[in-house]
């Protein structure tokens, strides 16, 4: 009978809209974390490619956050120690992004991120008590392509991190920061 697949896997047939398996299985994802008190997921959540949380910490992702779809890496949010703390801000928007954390990684509201890597260790210090601080990021940032923010990296609201860079001190807000490390070149809007 033609039905059996479709009860199978109801996601994997052409006729179904795309926009539509995204809000699927971002509520499928919302149901298997409902009982789990260590992740907190927000209404409105898409998930249009892989997505894997891992770890002891605590992962918050809020209100209208996409999974995009990447054809290079999953999206991937991992805490090192029971006490580490993942936060995603509303409406940000995430592609092939790996999130290792021991301590602390904020992304602001409304951030785009695409293949990227963020980490709050350089895994040098194996004892959990003495890792570094966290890695923050502000309103409205725009990571680019296999960037990457390590231990101590800040960067402000409406910032521009261009492919390719690494960055591991504070980018002030309104910044097209770029490089290995990276260095704020100009301001975005000048």
């Amino acid at each position: 009978m033609p039905w059996r697949g479709f009860l199978k896997d109801p996601l994997s047939y052409s006729w179904v809209p795309q926009y539509l398996t995204g809000y699927l299985r971002g509520a499928v994802i919302r149901a298997r974390y409902a009982l789990d008190r260590r992740v907190e997921i927000g209404s409105g959540f898409v998930v249009e490619g892989p997505f894997k949380i891992c770890g002891e910490g605590r992962v918050r992702i809020g209100h209208g956050v996409k999974v995009r779809r990447s054809n290079t890496y999953p999206v991937c949010i991992r805490t090192l120690a029971p006490d580490a703390q993942v936060t995603i801000g509303d409406g940000s928007e995430l592609g092939g992004v790996q999130i290792l954390c021991g301590k602390e990684v904020i992304l602001g509201e409304r951030t785009l991120a695409a293949n990227c890597r963020i980490q709050d260790t350089d895994f040098a210090n194996l004892e959990l008590d003495k890792w570094p601080g966290s890695v923050r990021t502000g309103k409205g940032v725009w990571l680019g392509l296999t960037s990457i923010l390590l231990k101590g990296a800040e960067v402000g609201d409406w910032a521009i991190v261009a492919a390719g860079s690494v960055v591991e001190r504070a980018v002030e807000g309104l910044a097209l920061a770029m490089g290995n490390p990276a260095r704020p070149i100009r301001g975005v809007f000048s």
